[in-house]
């Protein structure tokens, strides 16, 4: 989850516009986990802020993914495919193995596996990433890569309208049609979706690409996502907040990031983050900071669970309490960041934090 650049066509190493949002997206991540309560509805102010942060913070992983399609989409231009897939099998499926068994471990020692083990089950618990439930992201990432070699071979410019098409064939069919229609009681035939791998993940790298690509885009279709963004959270917050007191459980119809109120608003963030110049607003020093921080993101990733776990049994605060929800996550996020940094001036574990 870091932002490295192209580093092709004179750009600078590092384009800190991307390590900006690599910082505020995990970030995000760690308010959405610490917000959970927003899963189990319940006819209270804390449900309502949670929704709130759910709503707000969810672009988070969109923004990860279009992170990805930005700086990965042209590898070519600096590797071969099989060095693609040498550096990402270190930097995903080595600490993937790892972490997954790291979990394993701890939930044994918590006792949390009394009586269950066998190998149907290890495999069921490892395949599914049921150790740790976050870790849903990382099949579809692994499922993205595998995708990245045949879509990199649409980067050149006589082949961007082919990009173009996919991306607004897969919004069509995996962002627009199916929450519309399921807001009107309807079912959308996923037999006419995109055939796309990742369950339609595989729109966000493509987007991601695009925007940080393109050259500029028109001012009324800036403002016009701008505008369409906010219409997206409104209308998320809005219709699961009604509709979860109608059910007497939430209702997750625009639960799904590949929904449109899940990329639409992804998609103004990073126009936005893009647009601003921080080269003149923050000075070498800072960018410096900022970079060494992003670094450090997919770590936070990785060990959030964890520290949440015994943050919550020194603090004893309940899910729902407004110092969990909206404080507790700086520390958590500062006691990552610390960790992980440390960790990767050790030769033998850096690994572990790539």
């Amino acid at each position: 989850m870091t932002a490295k650049s192209k580093s092709v066509d004179n750009k600078p190493d590092r384009i800190i516009y991307f390590d900006i949002l690599n910082v505020f997206a995990i970030i995000c991540v760690v308010f959405l986990h610490h917000n959970g309560i927003v899963h189990g509805f319940a006819p209270t102010g804390a449900w309502a802020g949670a929704l709130a942060v759910e709503v707000l913070a969810f672009f988070a992983v969109p923004i990860f993914l279009m992170l990805t399609g930005a700086t990965l989409m042209e590898y070519r231009k600096r590797y071969d495919t099989k060095t693609f897939f040498k550096k990402r099998l270190m930097r995903i499926f080595i600490p993937f193995i790892f972490w997954m068994l790291f979990y394993f471990v701890w939930h044994l020692l918590l006792g949390d596996y009394e009586g269950q083990i066998g190998f149907h089950w290890f495999y069921e618990m490892f395949m599914f990433t049921k150790m740790n439930g976050v870790f849903w992201f990382f099949p579809m990432i692994i499922a993205i890569y595998l995708a990245l070699p045949v879509l990199s071979l649409l980067t050149e410019p006589k082949h961007r309208k082919g990009l173009w098409y996919l991306a607004g064939v897969g919004f069509l069919t995996y962002s627009l049609l199916p929450p519309l229609l399921d807001l009107f009681g309807l079912k959308f035939n996923t037999s006419y979706a995109l055939p796309l791998t990742g369950a339609g993940f595989i729109i966000f790298p493509i987007i991601g690409y695009l925007l940080s690509t393109a050259k500029k885009i028109p001012t009324k279709w800036f403002v016009g996502i701008i505008i369409a963004a906010v219409g997206c959270l409104i209308l998320r917050y809005c219709y699961t907040y009604f509709m979860s007191y109608a059910d007497g459980v939430t209702n997750r119809t625009l639960f799904s990031y590949t929904a449109f109120t899940g990329v639409v608003p992804a998609v103004a963030i990073f126009l936005i983050t893009k647009k601003i110049n921080f080269n003149k607003i923050i000075s070498d020093k800072i960018a410096k900071v900022i970079t060494r921080i992003s670094s450090a993101s997919f770590g936070v990733y990785l060990l959030h669970v964890f520290i949440m776990h015994y943050e919550q049994g020194v603090t004893h605060l309940g899910n729902d309490r407004l110092l969990w929800r909206l404080i507790v996550p700086f520390m958590t996020y500062i006691i990552c960041v610390t960790v992980v940094l440390l960790v990767k001036k050790i030769p033998i574990l850096r690994n572990i934090f790539p």
